[in-house]
């Protein structure tokens, strides 16, 4: 069975989550490889780089949570506390998965943003190959 173009969306977009490192080597390496999916960079708006971001990747590739309402709904098991320690990817991951939804897909890949390459694993080539 071939999937549409829309059921390819609803099943493989890419959230990169992202903070402080707006050269992105996620983004980078999908661009290399002509991911033919969507995909995007989620940041915070706690975020002090968003413009970088924004100027690297264009406006509709970067979407921007509101990390400070995220946090008031995420149970981070943080003895230390966010407001002095605002780091962590329990808030955007929360918010990868409330994005995803809203947007009506099935299924989500979240993404570092620092991943250099990407390998494909056939195990029944392996299999067969004995």
């Amino acid at each position: 069975m071939k999937l549409s173009t829309e059921d390819f969306r609803l099943l493989n977009t890419i959230y990169i989550i992202s903070k402080g490192r707006p050269e992105c080597l996620t983004a980078r390496t999908l661009t290399e490889l002509n991911y033919p999916g969507e995909w995007f960079i989620v940041c915070g708006n706690n975020d002090e780089t968003l413009d970088i971001y924004k100027k690297r990747w264009g406006e509709d590739r970067v979407i921007v949570f509101d990390w400070y309402e995220e946090i008031k709904e995420t149970d981070t098991l943080d003895n230390f506390g966010f407001t002095r320690m605002p780091s962590g990817a329990v808030p955007v991951r929360n918010a990868v998965i409330r994005i995803s939804r809203e947007r009506g897909e099935k299924r989500h890949w979240q993404l570092d943003d620092d991943y250099r390459s990407f390998r494909l694993t056939d195990t029944d080539f392996v299999h067969k190959s004995k």
